[in-house]
């Protein structure tokens, strides 16, 4: 399993949720530099997955956090017949609100080509897991009103997808998805449901 950071993030911030994936996968940490995305940082990605192929890893899974979750999905389009499935949570498969914002004072540089800005047209043919963050904290939906529906940062509108194969919703914060055990548990379930299927 490939973990891929979202933006203005780091590899070490997905450390938490890959040591708990360790005890059933082989965990790989995808860095880049978010801001700076383009042709060269999906030539990496593919390196990355043509160097586990010749290692015999034959199933590959991409599991991306936010912008990393648009890095796996536009992966799955480009070489989908080299993976086994992919994970996207937290991610605006529809679009960032937030994105437009930070792209509006020029702070994503090139970023909004992953489809932070904008909603990603073409899908993905293989099987796809999509889990979306949502607060559901009272206190703060009412004390904080733009934040009822979304993790804090991705609007569950710009982060629900007709398009994966199974959707979740799970009670977390944006960044609080990187250490949310449901989060893994939905991985390790829709793992198996793809085993049985095969």
């Amino acid at each position: 399993m490939i973990l891929i950071h979202g933006l203005y993030s780091f590899p070490w911030m997905l450390k938490w949720i890959g040591q708990q994936l360790e005890q059933k996968y082989n965990v790989v940490y995808f860095g880049h530099n978010s801001v700076r995305y383009g042709l060269p940082t999906m030539h990496a990605l593919h390196e990355l997955v043509l160097s586990l192929n010749k290692q015999g890893v034959k199933k590959v899974v991409l599991a991306g956090h936010s912008m990393g979750g648009l890095l796996a999905k536009k992966y799955s389009q480009m070489h989908g017949d080299r993976l086994h499935y992919i994970v996207t949570f937290g991610t605006p498969h529809n679009g960032s609100k937030l994105g437009k914002i930070l792209d509006s004072f020029g702070l994503i540089g090139s970023a909004g080509e992953s489809g932070i800005t904008q909603k990603i047209t073409e899908e993905t043919k293989i099987p796809f897991l999509n889990i979306v963050g949502i607060i559901k904290n009272p206190f703060l939906q009412k004390t904080l009103p733009l934040l009822a529906e979304s993790d804090g940062t991705v609007h569950v509108s710009e982060a629900s997808t007709t398009h994966a194969t199974k959707e979740v919703f799970v009670d977390a914060t944006h960044l609080g998805l990187l250490t949310c055990s449901e989060v893994v548990n939905e991985i390790i379930r829709f793992d198996s449901e793809q085993t049985r299927s095969k």
